[in-house]
């Protein structure tokens, strides 16, 4: 799913995923865009398309801003095992993330400079997994 870091307080979506995670919903923000997957490496490849299109299929140069935005700030997996609960892993999961938007000012990372900049790993702000483990009720 996607969300809308705005109403989360300004959270992305590794923060929520944390938030999620703390609440006992699976989740996690997926894949990096290919522009910035370590795995994707054509210049390393020796296929006829890599090869005669080597500088266009560099990462460097790459530049997918919609993409890249969707995929660092607003893109939440949930894990499959939410839907195989069937209908009650569905509203567990609905019910998670509307707490996690309730406390959004718990997660969001701080704007007055001393914090990370929005997008940065949650862990730069609260720890690995820490995120909403004391969201209140």
């Amino acid at each position: 799913m996607l969300i809308e870091p705005e109403a989360f307080g300004g959270a992305g979506n590794d923060l929520v995923c944390d938030a999620l995670e703390a609440e006992g919903v699976g989740a996690w923000v997926g894949y990096p865009p290919m522009s910035r997957y370590d795995l994707f490496q054509p210049s390393l490849s020796r296929l006829p398309v890599a090869v005669e299109h080597a500088e266009r299929l560099d990462p460097a140069r790459m530049s997918f801003p919609v993409v890249e935005r969707l995929a660092l700030r607003q893109t939440v997996y949930l894990d499959e095992n939410v839907f195989r609960a069937g209908h009650r892993g569905a509203e567990d999961a609905a019910e998670a993330l509307a707490k996690v938007q309730r406390h959004a000012a718990e997660l969001a990372p701080a704007r007055d400079g001393a914090g990370p900049a929005p997008g940065h790993p949650a862990e730069a702000v609260t720890g690995p997994g820490q995120a909403g483990k004391n969201l209140g009720r």
